[in-house]
């Protein structure tokens, strides 16, 4: 599994300081209200700077002012999951990760990129290629 930033990977269940519809530092102690965000994507930047792409449920996104509906370009690009098509999303960078609250237990497939719960690595690089993939490498 590869993880970014500071061990953030898509599937976590993150929460975020919000301060005047803003999304803040960890470090800020000052904040309205602590949102929790499903990482659904990872965005790198030009400049090499990790960014994860956040779902954003219909509740919440009136506190978050630069929230957007998802196309399908960008989820092509990002390779993010059908499911979230037309739903909220926003940007935001490792500092501004305040803590993760759930992590999903399992991998997903290096060569298929279907996730797996409760995997574990079965390569030497740490990573998981599934039986169907070790089996059928044309899949």
């Amino acid at each position: 599994m590869e993880y970014y930033g500071e061990n953030y990977r898509p599937g976590d269940l993150v929460s975020c300081k919000i301060l005047e519809r803003s999304i803040v530092p960890k470090t800020n102690d000052e904040y309205d209200s602590l949102v929790e965000f499903k990482i659904i994507g990872v965005k790198i930047t030009p400049y090499d700077s990790t960014e994860f792409i956040l779902y954003v449920t219909d509740d919440d996104a009136w506190k978050i002012s630069n929230c957007e509906r998802i196309g399908v370009r960008t989820m092509n690009q990002y390779l993010i999951d059908d499911k979230f098509e037309k739903s909220y999303i926003t940007y935001a960078k490792s500092e501004h990760i305040f803590r993760i609250v759930n992590r999903e237990d399992g991998m997903f497939c290096k060569n298929c990129e279907e996730f797996y719960d409760k995997a574990e690595p079965n390569q030497e690089d740490d990573s998981l290629i599934c039986y169907l993939c070790r089996f059928n490498p044309y899949r």
